[in-house]
């Protein structure tokens, strides 16, 4: 928990420093420190480097350290770097990897330094970055006022939003039914019905109240998926 929270302090500081996000969050999150004025970009970037110290200090101690250097290259690019403005394949491609980095960290953490991770946790981790990368696109429907008023190419801006609903619908039902099938799970898990409910509401439900707990149910889903594929 203490790794999580190192990580997700630091990505969370560092999303949010740049002028460009704190445009987007004074759209669509406003209580946000920054937008809020609560404190300034200058000590944002203060308090992450002090966060990241801290974090590189803990994954050298207690493991996930290389996995803890390629989120920080993720969130560099992404926010640094120009990712969140970029194509939308680019933005989803960087937020798989920092999420598939922050589940490996997690493993190595609690498996201390005698785990070793196989070919076959490999393909697992190609895995889970696909899945995320072509369904990570829900939480974007939640922010599209704000990131369309901020000129952000994502995908339900870039392709429209009905349509990105229905790629992420569909995207969202091959990886729960396929990786239940290819895992040899039970056929009607958790993660089937998380996966159903989700492209239902994506496609019945296309208003921004119902975007926000679809996105939150997405959560759910993503947390369920590794669980099967570890089994």
């Amino acid at each position: 928990m203490i790794w999580v929270t190192i990580v997700a302090l630091g990505f969370s500081i560092s999303n949010q420093r740049k002028p460009t996000s704190i445009q987007e969050d004074g759209f669509n999150k406003p209580w946000r420190p920054l937008p809020s004025k609560r404190i300034t970009p200058s000590q944002a970037n203060a308090l992450l480097a002090v966060s990241t110290a801290v974090g590189l200090f803990f994954s050298m101690v207690y493991g996930g350290l290389v996995p803890y250097i390629i989120q920080l290259a993720a969130s560099y690019h992404y926010n640094d770097l120009g990712g969140a403005q970029g194509h939308y394949v680019i933005r989803d491609g960087l937020n798989a990897i920092g999420m598939t980095s922050w589940l490996y960290g997690c493993i190595e953490v609690a498996g201390g330094p005698d785990l070793h991770f196989s070919k076959s946790d490999l393909t697992t981790s190609v895995t889970l970055f696909i899945a995320i990368t072509t369904t990570i696109a829900v939480q974007d429907l939640r922010d599209l006022d704000g990131d369309s008023k901020c000129g952000r190419a994502t995908m339900p801006i870039t392709l429209g939003h009905k349509t990105a609903r229905s790629i992420v619908a569909v995207s969202v039902l091959i990886w729960s039914f396929g990786t239940v099938f290819v895992m040899n799970a039970r056929v009607f898990s958790g993660l089937t019905a998380l996966g159903m409910l989700i492209s239902a509401r994506l496609l019945l439900l296309q208003h921004r109240a119902a975007d926000k707990i679809t996105m939150e149910i997405w959560y759910s889903w993503f947390a369920a998926l590794p669980l099967i594929m570890f089994q």
